[in-house]
């Protein structure tokens, strides 16, 4: 068990899934195990050929850069296929067998899936995902449901949702909110459109920012994608409890 690792025998901890959530995940808990010297092995588990998948290449070798800088091991190009209480399967195939990943703590963060209450309603889902199809404004296939959220698949035109972000999800719940209200007074409902500004991504003590908008640089990291992280973090604190308190957690981030 983990509680026994030393040196000799680390823990072994297996993140799978290399998108934000992945990332930022092996990130912190390398930076936990460098604070306190605790003897752990981090592994990065992706199936498609590189982390942060279906980004541009200068972003997705600039979190790898930080990732391996920060000793995580970085696993891309198959699957994970089976996990059993002590061991992570990856790949394999009918004449092929799965290379095979030890695990002390695996914590999975690959793909979105919708509640399992929704299994058996008559919303117009995926299927595969149980996630909710919704329009603009956020109305599902029964005009008294309303979806929002990772649950939900939020029409964004030509064939485009919204991406299942915070920074997504904050800015719609102002106008679901709004429409929940709408509709029940017998209002016309708003519509929304995501609007990109940008990537922040963390990877431990560092951080990487994509993208941003209004800043003439495509991909960059050091002091500035730092500062930019910690003042979106400390906005959104403060967004939701006091300016007073989102000040004062910025020394802790």
């Amino acid at each position: 068990p983990a509680a026994d690792a030393s040196v000799a025998d680390p823990a072994q901890v297996i993140v799978g899934g290399a998108g934000l959530s992945g990332i930022q995940t092996a990130g912190e808990i390398a930076e936990y195990r460098d604070e306190h010297d605790a003897p752990i092995d981090v592994h990065l588990v992706e199936g498609l050929e590189e982390v942060f998948p279906n980004n541009p290449d200068d972003v997705q070798q600039a979190i790898r850069s930080r990732l391996e800088a920060a000793d995580v091991n970085i696993e891309c190009g198959e699957f994970i296929s089976e996990v059993d209480d002590d061991t992570v399967y990856v790949g394999g195939g009918e004449d092929e067998a799965p290379d095979e990943m030890p695990y002390d703590v695996l914590v999975w963060t690959g793909g979105i899936t919708g509640r399992e209450e929704l299994e058996n309603t008559d919303l117009e889902k995926d299927e595969r995902s149980r996630r909710v199809f919704a329009d603009r404004d956020f109305q599902t296939s029964d005009d008294r449901v309303f979806a929002i959220g990772d649950t939900a698949l939020i029409d964004q035109g030509e064939d485009d949702v919204a991406p299942p972000t915070a920074v997504a999800a904050w800015t719609a719940a102002e106008v679901a909110g709004e429409n929940l209200v709408n509709a029940v007074q017998g209002r016309p409902l708003s519509t929304w459109t995501f609007e990109d500004k940008g990537t922040l991504i963390s990877v431990g003590d560092e951080a990487v920012a994509h993208d941003i908008d209004a800043l003439p640089f495509e991909t960059f990291g050091g002091i500035g994608a730092k500062f930019l992280k910690k003042a979106a973090a400390t906005r959104w604190i403060a967004s939701i409890t006091s300016v007073s308190r989102g000040m004062g957690a910025w020394s802790d981030m």
